[in-house]
């Protein structure tokens, strides 16, 4: 993945096109599903958090085309990833780690991806106990929110 950032063979941009990313999340073919789970009222709630400020969307670009995103919500220090999509080999891979590197930089101390995959473990994520994810919600969900449009927060 180095060559992609090194290259600048994508370019990124944050909450930008939040109902773009999560209606492509929702179109997304994925393999041993028939259907989606993100509903036309699922993606109303969730718009409604985005101009909240709660909700966020990464939008990965190749040569001015959408081709990748994530979509989640941040509350506290924790980013609570929903879905991704990809359209472009490693947009999707692009997106995670360029998201882990704003949350960084940005003082979050967590990424939820909710469910425990050979994906997420090739990011280094791992399981965690249910007793010890409370703890970690609860220390965590009290800090500040980062609300508003992170768009303006982006580091070239």
């Amino acid at each position: 993945m180095r060559s992609y950032f090194n290259q600048h063979k994508f370019s990124l941009t944050l909450d930008l096109h939040f109902d773009t990313v999560i209606r492509n999340c929702a179109r997304i073919k994925r393999s041993g599903q028939s259907s989606t789970w993100i509903s036309q009222q699922f993606i109303d709630v969730y718009t409604t958090l985005h101009r909240l400020g709660y909700a966020h969307s990464v939008e990965v670009w190749h040569e001015g085309q959408l081709v990748g995103g994530l979509y989640g919500i941040a509350v506290g220090k924790i980013f609570t990833g929903e879905s991704m999509f990809s359209l472009h080999a490693n947009a999707s891979r692009f997106a995670m780690i360029s998201l882990a590197r704003f949350l960084e930089q940005t003082g979050f101390n967590y990424i939820d991806a909710q469910v425990y995959n050979p994906y997420v473990a090739s990011f280094g994520g791992g399981e965690v106990a249910r007793a010890d994810f409370y703890k970690i919600m609860k220390a965590n969900l009290l800090n500040d929110d980062l609300m508003g449009p992170w768009s303006d927060l982006m580091v070239p």
